[in-house]
């Protein structure tokens, strides 16, 4: 496959960190210089984007490297990533993109441990300090997409959509799938319920994995009191998100179940743009 993989560190290791990059080596760079992780074991999976540069940093850090022979997303490279690490008690996926500081992240280890989840994710939040709406989410039954796009779940807080609103994030209602920019597993998490599927894109693997894990017995968490920056976070309003994730719908909830919330995701977009199609001119 054209990969390389440096490995000499225990099985039992009890922090392995994921960190898969796509063109922001400047960030994982940062990263590294902060020291967040300590001891802990490192793996930097390129996908085909700055190898070299990979590698300067793989060996200026004393981290694991991988490196694909193309690009195989984000699913791909964490699948191949976690295949061939080994044992570990614990897996943080973490987003280049992403700060997070030693405390923070000790926090997550602990409450992963002591409420024995199978995953814990910190709030995310926009470089503007908002909360960003993908953190976490409930079912992605047809009804829950319509509860979630038709505003529902704005105004009567316990209902849960497919995506939590804001308010419904910081109160701490429980998730059916966590966004994976930042999450923290159980070591044994991906065998337990199966790799990322590799089908998705954008927010598809994160809705796909989560929601197909809690309903086989996965207890999920969003940490409301650890909250860190996704710089890049607004991947869910682009095209491409928006067509994975109707792909995914219609996987999931059949023909005429898929239609139904098709129909609610595209007439909630609209409505969501609508305030700035009247004031640019752009399309819906």
């Amino acid at each position: 496959m054209g990969d390389t993989l440096r490995s000499s560190e225990s099985a039992e290791d009890s922090l392995l960190v994921v960190i898969v990059n796509y063109g922001l080596s400047n960030h994982i760079g940062r990263l590294l210089e902060e020291g967040v992780f300590g001891d802990c074991r490192v793996m930097l999976v390129d996908n085909a984007s700055e190898p070299e540069r990979l590698r300067d940093l793989a060996a200026r850090f004393a981290t694991q490297l991988l490196l694909l022979d193309r690009n195989y997303g984000f699913a791909g490279a964490v699948n191949r990533a976690v295949g061939r690490a080994g044992g570990c008690k614990q897996i943080l996926l973490l987003n280049p993109d992403v700060s997070i500081s030693r405390a923070q992240l000790q926090v997550l280890r602990t409450v992963l441990v002591e409420e024995q989840l199978t995953a814990a994710s910190p709030i995310l939040l926009n470089v503007d300090g908002k909360v960003q709406v993908g953190t976490a989410g409930g079912p992605l039954t047809w009804s829950a997409f319509g509860t979630y796009f038709l505003f529902v779940s704005h105004v009567f807080g316990r209902a849960r959509g497919s995506f939590y609103t804001r308010r419904q994030l910081v109160s701490g209602m429980v998730p059916s799938w966590l966004c994976m920019a930042c999450l923290l597993l159980d070591g044994d998490a991906f065998r337990r319920f199966g790799p990322i599927p590799e089908d998705e894109v954008v927010y598809g693997e994160d809705l796909a994995w989560g929601y197909r894990a809690s309903r086989s017995g996965a207890r999920f968490r969003v940490v409301t009191h650890v909250q860190v920056v996704h710089e890049q976070g607004a991947a869910g309003a682009s095209d491409r998100s928006v067509d994975a994730l109707v792909r995914l719908v219609r996987r999931v909830n059949g023909r005429l179940g898929g239609s139904v919330a098709v129909a609610c995701i595209r007439l909630g977009l609209a409505i969501r743009r609508l305030p700035r199609w009247l004031v640019t001119g752009q399309r819906l």
